[in-house]
């Protein structure tokens, strides 16, 4: 009848409004669990983000091993008590002069502070006594017998006579050449690109060359000989401040003040044999990573 073909169409009818009530509310259940999934990824990416920047952090606490090359100048600072040659110089005018330094070595990095390192350096200690009388014959020969000279045998009177050509007075040169192998710690304040650093350590010193000559007034040299009463071993302090830039991950350039005291460089004590010396050096680490 057509009461019945009515109904079956409002049945009809409503079963497609359910189905399309359905597929709506399918829709936002798929949207939700959409939005659900998008932030779950987001906290994802960040957790990740986390656990990576913790391992780095971690890593930048492991121990790093770095190498260093680093060349300057040294100035020698002779006291006036202090004399290598005699202890008629003990209180004379004395003068420190400027040598290069050459040093290499390696580091171990503990952390971000603190590293401790070993190496060996080249090193000079080289200082003159000024204004010594030679205008006498026995000025000459007091010169040539001085108490810590290892005279050379072509060194004689006649021979520094003729090369000071009657100047009255000269200066008198010596120059120590040294290996050094330091052992020191660095600590390092901050955890930026550009820092400071203390530094501090002993050297074990040894001696490989020394010279003493007269120098006259034109900057001749003559020599005398050698010292004759220098230990070939004997340890020192060192102690400075320095400035460091890293270049990248690798690389890294660095600046120290340092201070050196040797002891017992010399065997007699009653000339009192030590040296004080400051220097600047500069150079590059290299990270290896």
């Amino acid at each position: 009848t057509q009461s019945q073909k009515d109904s079956l169409i409002t049945t009809m009818i409503g079963l497609e409004d359910g189905k399309n009530v359905l597929k709506d509310s399918l829709s936002l259940v798929d949207i939700a669990q959409a939005r659900k999934d998008s932030s779950l990824m987001r906290k994802t990416i960040r957790l990740n983000r986390l656990l990576e920047k913790e391992e780095e952090e971690k890593g930048k606490e492991k121990l790093q091993l770095s190498a260093y090359a680093f060349g300057g100048l040294t100035l020698s600072l002779p006291s006036t008590n202090t004399s290598f040659l005699d202890t008629s110089l003990q209180g004379s005018e004395k003068s420190g002069h400027l040598s290069p330094n050459y040093s290499g070595g390696l580091s171990v990095h503990f952390n971000s502070k603190i590293l401790f390192s070993m190496g060996i350096v080249r090193s000079s200690y080289k200082y003159s006594n000024t204004n010594i009388s030679t205008a006498t014959m026995d000025d000459r020969n007091k010169i040539l017998n001085f108490q810590g000279l290892d005279r050379d045998f072509e060194a004689f009177e006649e021979r520094l006579a003729n090369f000071l050509n009657g100047e009255s007075t000269a200066s008198i040169f010596q120059q120590l050449d040294f290996v050094e192998v330091p052992v020191f710690v660095n600590y390092r304040f901050g955890q930026n690109d550009v820092g400071l650093q203390v530094l501090g350590g002993v050297n074990a010193v040894i001696l490989i060359d020394d010279t003493i000559y007269v120098e006259n007034e034109a900057g001749n040299e003559f020599r005398l000989g050698k010292a004759s009463n220098l230990n070939a071993f004997t340890f020192g302090f060192s102690l400075g401040t320095g400035a460091f830039y890293k270049l990248n991950d690798r690389f890294e350039l660095e600046l120290n003040s340092i201070g050196k005291y040797n002891i017992n460089v010399q065997d007699n004590g009653a000339l009192n044999g030590a040296t004080f010396s400051v220097g600047l050096q500069a150079g590059v680490r290299y990270y290896f990573r």
